[in-house]
């Protein structure tokens, strides 16, 4: 009897220390599961971004957010801020995509960034704008604008009151590539520096060839270029509303 109960104690001791061992080890192994998955912050690009495009305009114009990713995929070079000073007077090197992380090496001194890259099947045209034919400074690299056009009006039989002129839409859905100021030497995607209303600006816009034409046609002004630029644009977004019918506007309707 005494055999039997000490053999059922000894059974019993070995089952929890088994017990115990694999509690452990299914512990530890966990924890080393665990120290592989360990997550960081990393600053990636929550929208396309040019090269060219400023530290500070990568802070706050909304092209980064910050995501956390297991340690072990993230490279020892990913930024996970850009509050430190020796990054502040930097440019991004390189288009960076959507989703991508920022690493410290794509971040260059300025004058050593990538020009800016022209998406396929179109062209890059440079049109001299004024401040407030550039919405006030707010058209960036990456923006997608409207072009207006004013134009002399021929031949016509109306009794008008000093020169007649109309103002259409001449193209839209047209992706900004660059804006400098003119005289800056700043042609790399950046953007432009605050200047008076009368500064010229110089906006690189993405378009095919037939809109380039049309383009280069307002450039030259209602003159026939005798005067400045007669475009003007205008901030485009997602949901507006833009018609193919609109009559314009023009002297014929304002001035009866």
């Amino acid at each position: 009897m005494n055999r039997r109960l000490i053999t059922i104690v000894v059974a019993l001791a070995l089952a929890v220390a088994g017990t115990l061992a694999v509690l452990v080890y299914v512990r530890h192994a966990d924890d080393r599961a665990l120290a592989g998955k360990k997550a960081t912050s990393v600053l990636v690009a929550a929208k396309p971004v040019p090269a060219g495009t400023t530290v500070d305009i990568l802070k706050s114009g909304g092209y980064l957010r910050v995501e956390r990713y297991p340690v072990e995929s993230v490279p020892a070079d990913a930024l996970s801020s850009l509050n430190d000073t020796d990054l502040a007077s930097r440019v991004l090197g390189v288009n960076l995509k959507q989703g991508e992380m920022l690493t410290r090496p794509l971040l260059v001194d300025k004058g050593n960034a990538q020009t800016f890259s022209i998406p396929d099947g179109k062209i890059a045209v440079t049109v001299a704008l004024n401040e407030p034919q550039r919405v006030a400074g707010y058209i960036k690299p990456g923006s997608k604008v409207v072009v207006f056009v004013t134009y002399k009006v021929i031949g016509s039989n109306d009794k008008l009151k000093g020169d007649p002129t109309r103002t259409k839409t001449l193209l839209r859905d047209i992706e900004v590539l660059s804006v400098s100021l003119a005289g800056s030497g700043n042609p790399s995607g950046g953007t432009a520096q605050s200047g008076s209303l009368d500064s010229k600006y110089m906006v690189t816009l993405a378009v095919k060839q037939n809109e380039a034409e049309w383009l280069v046609w307002g450039a030259t002004g209602p003159q026939g270029g005798t005067q400045s630029t007669s475009l003007y644009l205008a901030l485009q977004s997602d949901t507006s509303q833009l018609s193919d019918n609109s009559p314009g506007a023009s002297s014929f309707t304002v001035d009866r």
